[in-house]
């Protein structure tokens, strides 16, 4: 019987020891080839110039060719392309999926660059090929190392020699003095590119920059040009619309005065105040001259009080108070006082409401029962009192209240509180007297315009004959480009007061009992 020792039994027991804590390592991190990016500048440089780091031994084939030694894939920066070169120098080809996926995990592993090129060198495919890495040192043997130990169960032996010897290679490149001279001299010549870069770079910005000023300054001279006539062409414009504006109400004037009804006493928002005037301006204003004050207002209006369209745009927020009206009054008519040109009528008509219209104007009148409304000639009170009491779903008012003498609002409110039907509503709109620019400039631009009135003053005279639920409506403030753009408290209070909403409605109820 034998006594030598049994093979098995032997190499079971070097794995149970292996297997022990006090012989593990903790897991490797991936190695990172030293200063790799300038290395890597470095070495395409020295392949440019034909140049390996393995002492001179060895040159590389030409430009773009793989490294041939160690230490010039110790430089390359990127793992996979690391692989890619090794695969065209060994192998002469690209690198497959499945080599690039199993040697990219062993770098990440930490079994180093060396242990990668050695076992390539090792397949059958690189033949004779595998003599072209020079300097791999005791890669080779490493790489055997690391079979071996894989048998036995200590591959963890083999990685960490492979590792270190990776490290060291690394370290010796570092500081070799050839390596040395070589990334100074690349260097000097990587800065004297620069600087010459740099020169190019700032003569052709200089001259880009040139040419763009240039350009910048014939593109403004141009659009000053181009503001100028704009502004000219725009203002021409706005001429020629005034004008075609006046000369479409002096035509309404001559055709007023060919109609049957022609020369009859008609002034715009006065409708009311030219039969209760004082006696001692009656008769003033006569025929004739009510039929050019008539032409003047259509031409006022068509200049400053803005198109139709506007005008019903404006007007929307009352319809939608009006909309809120009980279901039993939506088939008795809604009055419009001071009617023009029948905007607010239009507007009714189109959502179901009976509207019916009042004006002193015969042009206006002649306008609105050319477009199929229901409007009457004649002053608003006596048109109220015509209707019964509780007879109207609505009474409105636009913009007539400031052309009215106190005596004349009093009995038209009296007679609107009187004619709405139990739980009809009033609306009324006038010039916000609260804007300070309103109440001070733009309400007297309208020759007819008696007097602010005023948001209290208002309120406290609807109150007074009984309507309830008082809706206050501030309507078309100025643009926003007309604001003051600070964010400070005076600036917020400016604006209010200054170019704030330029109109004030007023909504309330007939109480229902």
């Amino acid at each position: 019987m034998s006594n030598a020792p049994d093979l098995d039994a032997v190499i079971a027991h070097v794995r149970e020891e292996a297997r022990r804590p006090e012989y593990q390592v903790p897991e490797a991190t991936p190695l990172q080839p030293l200063a790799a990016q300038t290395r890597e500048w470095a070495v395409s440089g020295a392949e440019r110039g034909g140049r390996s780091f393995e002492g001179g031994h060895a040159e590389y084939a030409g430009s773009g060719s793989p490294p041939r030694s160690l230490d010039a894939f110790l430089v390359i920066g990127d793992d996979a392309r690391f692989i890619e070169q090794a695969y065209q120098c060994l192998f002469e080809r690209s690198a497959d999926p499945v080599g690039l996926r199993d040697y990219g995990s062993r770098l990440d592993a930490g079994y180093g660059r060396p242990f990668v090129l050695a076992a390539l060198a090792a397949a059958p495919e690189a033949g004779p090929r595998r003599r072209r890495i020079q300097g791999l040192g005791l890669a080779p043997l490493l790489y055997n190392l690391w079979r071996v130990s894989r048998r036995i169960g200590l591959e963890w032996l083999g990685r960490w020699c492979n590792r270190a010897y990776a490290q060291w290679r690394q370290w010796r490149l570092l500081v070799d003095p050839q390596w040395l001279a070589t990334l100074q001299q690349w260097q000097s010549t990587q800065q004297h590119q620069l600087a010459q870069l740099d020169d190019d770079a700032r003569s052709q910005l200089k001259a880009v920059t040139d040419a763009l000023g240039r350009h910048v300054q014939t593109t403004a001279s141009s659009l000053a040009d181009s503001e100028s006539v704009s502004s000219e062409l725009r203002h021409t414009l706005e001429r020629l619309m005034q004008e075609q504006r006046i000369l479409q109400a002096s035509v309404q004037a001559f055709r007023l005065q060919q109609s049957p009804a022609g020369g009859a006493p008609a002034m715009r928002r006065q409708a009311s105040s030219a039969e209760r005037s004082p006696p001692a301006q009656e008769g003033v204003v006569d025929n004739a001259l009510a039929t050019r004050l008539d032409t003047y207002y259509l031409a006022f209006e068509a200049t400053h009080r803005g198109t139709e369209a506007e005008i019903r745009a404006a007007q929307m927020p009352y319809l939608n108070e009006i909309s809120q009206l009980p279901s039993s009054l939506l088939a008795l008519p809604v009055l419009d006082l001071g009617c023009g040109r029948g905007e607010w009528l239009a507007l009714l008509r189109e959502h179901g409401f009976q509207g019916r219209g009042i004006d002193s104007s015969t042009a206006m009148v002649n306008h609105c029962q050319r477009h199929g409304l229901s409007v009457a000639q004649g002053d608003a009170v006596s048109a109220l009192e015509e209707y019964k009491e509780g007879s109207l779903a609505a009474v409105s008012a636009f913009h007539l209240v400031e052309h009215l003498p106190f005596p004349v609002l009093f009995r038209l409110l009296e007679e609107a509180a009187r004619a709405l039907a139990p739980g009809g509503m009033l609306l009324v709109e006038t010039p916000n007297a609260e804007n300070v620019l309103v109440g001070s400039h733009t309400f007297y631009h309208d020759f007819s315009h008696r007097n602010p009135v005023t948001h209290s003053s208002l309120d406290f005279l609807l109150g007074y004959f009984g309507l309830v639920d008082r809706v206050t409506l501030r309507l078309n403030p100025y643009p926003p480009e007309a604001r003051i753009e600070e964010p400070t408290l005076a600036a917020a209070r400016l604006n209010g007061h200054l170019y704030g909403p330029q109109d004030l409605g007023m909504v309330a109820r007939k109480p229902v009992p």
